[in-house]
């Protein structure tokens, strides 16, 4: 059981960012708490509660708890007769939450080492290392990603010669 420890603690968040070092679950709950302790969250208890729901299930690879009724018991006190089509609970507050770490990233936040986003659909995490943050916090200069790359060469039409004439008009 130690390995699946260690192997959670080696989660590879970051997937988009190419060969950087993927986040560790210390990384992740130091995030969770810088973020839990963020204006916006630390005054909205309920949406505090989901958030810290979702890195633990994230954490702990655990998607089966990401049901609507699973989330409804587990963060709101629902009962067991949960309807999530008569209770919207759960997508009300996914949905604050959203908004709230959107804000957050594009604002505040921007300079946080690890950055944590709810996907617009859906209850799972995008956690990732922030490229432009470095270790001491404060932004260092954009880098050209792989992404943004062109991954041709601009296209040339080539001189007409003698034996082949150019397009007809």
């Amino acid at each position: 059981m130690a390995t699946q420890g260690a192997d959670r603690d080696r989660i590879a968040v970051a997937k988009d960012i190419g060969d950087m070092e993927p986040l560790t679950a210390d990384e992740i709950r130091a995030a969770l708490q810088r973020l839990l302790s963020a204006p916006a969250l630390a005054r909205a208890p309920k949406i505090s509660r989901l958030l810290a729901y979702l890195v633990d299930v994230h954490l702990d690879a655990t998607p089966d708890a990401l049901s609507e009724p699973v989330i409804a018991d587990a963060v709101f006190d629902q009962s067991d007769g949960f309807n999530p089509r008569s209770n919207p609970i759960v997508r009300v507050n996914a949905s604050r939450l959203r908004n709230v770490l959107r804000k957050h990233f594009a604002g505040d936040g921007a300079a946080e080492p690890v950055h944590i986003h709810l996907a617009s659909v859906g209850y799972t995490l995008e956690i990732r290392r922030n490229i432009l943050s470095s270790a001491d916090g404060t932004k260092s200069p954009p880098t050209t990603a792989p992404a943004e790359q062109t991954a041709f060469p601009p296209t040339v039409a080539p001189a007409s010669s003698p034996e082949q004439p150019g397009p007809q008009d």
